[in-house]
């Protein structure tokens, strides 16, 4: 049944809107599945808001769909700690939740099957920290990000 809301009737079956059963009860499970409807969806931006972030994020800024290789080292004991590649959508990003330890020095190298490549060194001392890299049509950037 449609309602017209700027008159005083309900216009399917002409009943005055005074004459529309509407219990408390009713009222509230009406608020009650309209407020879980706003809220559906809602738990990965909570994850966003509380802090928890994938370690490293690799986004394509590129028009074209990437395959993109990425290794990380630890410089003070050479042990590599990510040797990973993605096929990444034009636009789109790759992640890579807890893949980083939580302090030391390290290298990244990035590298895409068309032959960009770029290097970049930084530290971590905490599990906080996350780095993004967006790989563009002519470099790839690093970001690093601390809470």
């Amino acid at each position: 049944m449609a309602l017209n809301l700027y008159s005083s009737t309900a216009v399917a079956d002409c009943i005055p809107l005074s004459q529309v059963p509407c219990s408390r009860r009713s009222l509230c499970r009406g608020a009650a599945v309209g407020a879980l409807s706003l809220l559906a969806g809602c738990s990965g931006i909570m994850e966003g808001l509380s802090g928890s972030q994938p370690d490293l994020v690799v986004f394509n800024k590129q028009d074209t769909d990437i395959t993109a290789s990425i290794e990380v080292s630890n410089r003070s004991t050479e042990e590599t700690v990510l040797s990973d590649s993605a096929e990444i959508n034009s636009g789109s990003a790759a992640e890579f939740p807890d893949v980083l330890p939580s302090s030391g020095e390290f290298t990244m190298t990035v590298e895409t099957t068309d032959g960009l490549a770029s290097t970049h060194e930084w530290s971590i001392s905490s599990e906080d920290q996350s780095m993004q890299v967006r790989v563009r049509s002519n470099s790839i950037e690093f970001d690093q990000l601390s809470p």
